[in-house]
């Protein structure tokens, strides 16, 4: 039989596999062959897999041990003859699996597939949402800073998602992304759902830019691309001395260091540098009623001079106790827009915080909690919510006895601009034709402002 050039389709089986699926070559009567998969992520890594394809029905099915945790990589896109222009664009790049079947030593398939890591973020009312979670990821990991000037020390930290993967092994280490040398690690963590800090130094790696990388390890083994976080590493800035004297006593002269002095003796500058007491959170999610979003969004930070306490506020819990809706990959923009209770947590030093009993809204029967205000209860939308998102401001039917239109002064009267609020208008939630009068037709993503009348 020839060769036969196989159509390749990706499915999940779970965070750590995925299934090559694919029409059985025609004339094949072995029910399983020899299969090998090169993979080849994004940041250009590539992972060799073997094993066996199998036939199920008219259709073949390889099972690779590949968890999708590399995002993707944002890069200028190849230009072609068809496209000459390409190289001016950019995109996310994608995966690569290269598909061999072979019955004995002979070739009997193959196939090529590329998958965009765009198809792994979330839509509402049919536009991409943010990349900031990728329904594949399981693993959150963040360099302490973009670009590290004044310390050669290279923080990060790292942690599982643990409503997706409670535990994993992994390997982390830092490369140099030209060579491909392993500049520092590698650190063998075992991650949990508990923010953990690590550290490389730098001193040695001069100046540009690294790779910090991340790879699940399966007993002996690693499995599935690296996840790539880029960090740079930046000289200090030295000002040059000046060619003439400078004019000492005309303004005032800071004398930090010895740049002003030709040369001096007996002096000791001792730069007298913040301490850094505490790597945590001021709020971490530990209470009942701020479960559901992956973190919890800062509103406000202050010192109150009376109490003598430092004070912060924050934003905490879905708006709706649907699970769905905050468990089908957009709870990065319920977190953003629709998150539920305005919470408050204190401390007397700024290292250690507290959450008080307030005892001002109720949480199943009970006021002892850290809530200030429960916004699913309150008439009206706050700024920067949509009516149209999945996660309705109340727990309530929508109603029907409203009508969308035109202002119209006469009868409307002033507009009363502490309730006046902006709807978007999604086709996936819009309204059915009859909630709206006159000439008003607003198209699809379109910005409305209104007022919200009972």
């Amino acid at each position: 039989m020839n060769r036969a050039k196989l159509r390749l389709k990706l499915d999940y089986r779970d965070y750590f596999k995925q299934v090559l699926t694919f029409s059985w070559p025609t004339g094949l009567k072995s029910k399983s062959v020899y299969a090998s998969v090169t993979v080849t992520q994004p940041y250009g890594f590539e992972q060799k897999l073997t094993g066996k394809a199998k036939r199920v029905g008219d259709q073949g099915e390889v099972v690779i041990n590949y968890p999708l945790v590399d995002e993707g990589r944002f890069a200028p896109v190849l230009s072609s003859a068809t496209d000459p222009e390409g190289a001016k664009r950019w995109g996310m790049r994608a995966y690569r699996f290269d598909l061999t079947l072979k019955a004995g030593r002979r070739i009997v398939g193959s196939g090529i597939l590329k998958f965009d890591p765009n198809d792994f973020f979330g839509e509402i009312g049919g536009m991409k949402l943010a990349q900031v979670d990728s329904l594949r990821q399981f693993i959150e990991c963040c360099p302490e800073r973009p670009a590290f000037i004044d310390t050669t020390e290279v923080g990060f930290t790292i942690r599982t998602l643990p409503d997706r993967v409670k535990t994993c092994l992994v390997k982390v280490d830092v490369v140099d992304p030209k060579h491909h040398r392993r500049l520092a690690g590698p650190l063998n963590l075992k991650l949990n759902g508990k923010t953990k800090r690590y550290s490389f130094e730098g001193e040695k790696w001069g100046r540009g830019e690294f790779w910090l990388r991340v790879r699940i390890q399966q007993g002996s083994k690693a499995a599935g691309p690296y996840l790539v976080r880029q960090v740079f590493m930046e000289a200090s800035h030295r000002p040059k001395r000046p060619l003439s004297p400078l004019r000492v006593g005309h303004s005032p002269q800071y004398m930090v260091d010895g740049w002003i002095f030709s040369s001096s003796s007996g002096l000791q500058h001792a730069p007298d540098q913040l301490e850094v007491l505490s790597d945590g959170p001021i709020a971490e999610i530990d209470r009942p009623w701020e479960r559901g979003p992956d973190h919890l969004g800062m509103n406000s930070f202050w010192y109150d001079k009376e109490a003598r306490q430092f004070r912060a506020t924050y934003y905490a819990g879905p708006l709706t106790e649907d699970e769905r809706l905050w468990k089908m990959g957009v709870r990065s923009t319920i977190t953003a827009h629709s998150t539920r209770y305005l919470c408050l947590t204190v401390s007397n030093d700024g290292v250690k915080w507290e959450k008080p009993d307030l005892g001002i809204v109720e949480y199943k029967g009970s006021r002892k909690n850290n809530i200030l205000r429960d916004k699913s209860g309150e008439d009206f939308l706050m700024s920067g919510e949509f009516d149209s998102f999945p996660a309705l401001v109340k727990e309530r039917p929508l109603p029907r006895k409203y009508r969308y239109r035109f202002y119209d002064p006469k009868k409307d009267g002033p507009v009363d601009m502490d309730n006046f609020v902006f709807r978007v208008f999604l086709n996936q939630s819009m309204e059915p034709a009859d909630q709206f009068k006159g000439g008003f037709r607003p198209k699809h993503r379109e910005f409305w402002g209104f007022e919200r009348r009972g």
